[in-house]
């Protein structure tokens, strides 16, 4: 046998090798590699990367999350296929970009028609390039095998912040029924910790449109909820929110105006 005959050989041999090598395992490990990319194209690119994404689960599919912040607030999701269907149709691409870096793909088991697979991977989300969240997120999937094709089937995560520089804020209001002062404390994110800021708000109810006043800002409250800025002059300005109640507005107040880039949301710390 020439030498070229033997390269052809070798090579063919080796290609089989390859393809025999690859274990069903292996096939479950490329999913979830290839499942978390296009996840991470859903913030950038929107609902036109939606059926990539959807593309790697069944019509039986869910997803059940738990997530815990730097103020050790859980909160708790659940999903179903068509729920997330009709969000991923509706989503926008987004200023934020996450970038996640997967744990090793060591706890993959398949048993016939059935696998199971639990990896953490380590997050950072940025927006505008300024990175405003960090942390670990631990997974479970179980996948089916349909007509020869894996689909993942039930999805949990447990997604924990080390690091929030910005995100869900939470105020506790002080106030007395009657009367314009209001005092609010407000608990921010700043990195592993978190900030109380301590903000006085002034609601006058005399006039049509109401006064409202925080620090150095002035806005006009109208009776159909339109809040908008007051001008140097006394005159409307920009609308900036909708408040139907007090407590709408200093919450609405406090994310717009007062924190925007370090609250994505406020609410009202139960007591």
């Amino acid at each position: 046998m020439n030498k070229l005959k033997v390269l052809f050989v070798s090579l063919l041999t080796l290609v089989i090798f390859n393809i025999q090598a690859q274990t069903e395992e292996d096939k479950i490990r490329e999913i979830i590699m290839s499942f978390t990319k296009a996840v991470q194209k859903l913030r950038s690119e929107g609902a036109a990367a939606a059926p990539e994404a959807t593309s790697y689960i069944s019509n039986s599919f869910r997803y059940d999350a738990k997530i815990i912040n730097v103020m050790n607030i859980v909160k708790v999701e659940s999903y179903d296929f068509k729920t997330i269907q009709a969000y991923l149709s509706q989503l926008k691409a987004s200023e934020l970009s996450i970038d996640r870096k997967l744990g090793p793909l060591d706890d993959v088991k398949v048993r016939g028609t059935l696998a199971y697979a639990k990896y953490y991977s380590d997050y950072e989300l940025f927006e505008n390039d300024r990175m405003i969240s960090k942390g670990r997120r631990y997974v479970e999937l179980i996948f089916r095998k349909y007509d020869n094709a894996w689909k993942i089937d039930w999805m949990t995560s447990l997604e924990i912040d080390d690091i929030e520089y910005k995100g869900m804020c939470v105020c506790e209001i002080f106030e007395n029924k009657g009367l314009k002062n209001i005092i609010t404390e407000t608990i921010v994110p700043d990195g592993s910790n978190v900030d109380f800021m301590n903000d006085k708000f002034s609601i006058d109810e005399s006039t049509e449109p109401k006064n409202v006043r925080q620090g150095f800002r002035d806005y006009l409250w109208y009776s159909n909820g339109a809040v908008h800025r007051r001008n140097l002059d006394g005159s409307k300005g920009e609308q900036i929110t909708l408040a139907k109640s007090r407590q709408e507005l200093i919450l609405n107040l406090l994310k717009t105006e007062v924190y925007p880039d370090r609250c994505f949301n406020v609410v009202r710390k139960l007591k």
